[in-house]
Formats: structure tokens, sequence, C-alpha cells
């Protein structure tokens, strides 16, 4: 996979409980407790399609009905066969990037 271009979100845009997809980095941002924000890419391992509904629990890639957790990416039901990868980020003050 190749690195996923730079990443620009706030603490704001992640919502506690939820998360968000961020398209242009191939990234998903989760935030399942509050202050507790972990990234993933987004990008499903079956066919490659982005994930697109976040919870608190469990990420949904809208292709072909793969379920991922939240807590550490892992594969719910597939037919995506592995996981959505852990990307690194820092967080400085209330801006995510990328590490």
């Amino acid at each position: 996979t190749p690195p996923a271009p730079g990443l620009r979100a706030s603490t704001s845009d992640v919502p506690v409980g939820g998360g968000v997809v961020i398209e242009s980095a191939r990234v998903v941002l989760v935030q399942p407790t509050e202050g507790d924000i972990r990234a993933y890419t987004a990008v499903c391992s079956h066919a490659a399609c982005l994930v697109a509904v976040v919870s608190a629990d469990e990420l949904r890639c809208p292709c072909h009905a793969s379920v991922f957790a939240t807590s550490d990416g892992s594969v719910r039901s597939g037919p995506a066969p592995g996981p959505l990868a852990a990307r690194d980020i820092t967080i400085e003050g209330t801006e995510i990037r990328l590490a």
C-alpha cells in the first residue's frame, strides 16, 4: 500500500463514540472513549474499498459488508481476509498528524 498523503485533522473532527474517514489520506480516525483517538487504514483488505460507517464499536465496508473492530482493526465478519492496519499518529494540541 502506498503511503497516505498528509493527514490534516483536528481532535474536534473525531466524535467520541464514533469516528471519521479522511478519504484524501485513506485513514479512519476513531475515538471509542473520550481522549482515546486511534487511526487505521481506511482501505478494506478485501477489495480495497474505503470503510464508510464508523461507530464506537465497529467500522463497516459498504462494498461487501465486512465489519472491523474499532478497538484493534480486527475482522469481525468477512469477506475481508485481514485486519485494518493501525496507523501511527501524533497529536499536538488539537492537531492530528500521521507519525
